[in-house]
């Protein structure tokens, strides 16, 4: 979360698991939050969210608004696929809950050391589970 003056921009929670070992059902878990599955919408954006999850969205889709969503850089301007561009305010922190092949897509992008350096990565194996 922001310390009013201090934190200008969060790091992003990846958790990269096997499907059904919990993560989704933790990162709902800690608070009021949006989570966007598997399409991300700009219909569905809330003010009132201390944080949003993005669920198995294919990296694909939203590569190209990224940083904007995951390091809640303040004034941001993103579109999707069904909306024109529009300003959002965004201080939301954002945790991305994927399975290991889109975990290994992210790892192996163009952009992959800048996600390792600004991220915080947990990646559970097979058995491993959040809770």
């Amino acid at each position: 979360m922001r310390i009013e003056g201090y934190i200008t921009r969060s790091k992003c929670l990846f958790l990269i698991e096997p499907t059904q070992h919990g993560k989704t059902s933790w990162a709902r878990s800690l608070g009021p939050h949006r989570n966007f599955s598997i399409n991300f919408s700009l219909q569905e954006w809330h003010k009132d969210v201390k944080y949003i999850i993005l669920d198995d969205n294919s990296w694909k889709d939203i590569s190209s608004i990224a940083k904007c969503l995951l390091f809640a850089p303040g004034k941001i301007i993103l579109t999707d696929k069904y909306m024109t561009k529009i300003e959002l305010d965004n201080d939301k922190p954002c945790i991305v809950c994927v399975n290991d092949k889109e975990g290994d897509i992210i790892l192996n992008s163009d952009t992959d050391n800048y996600w390792k350096a600004n991220g915080v990565w947990i990646h559970l194996r097979e058995g491993q589970k959040m809770f």
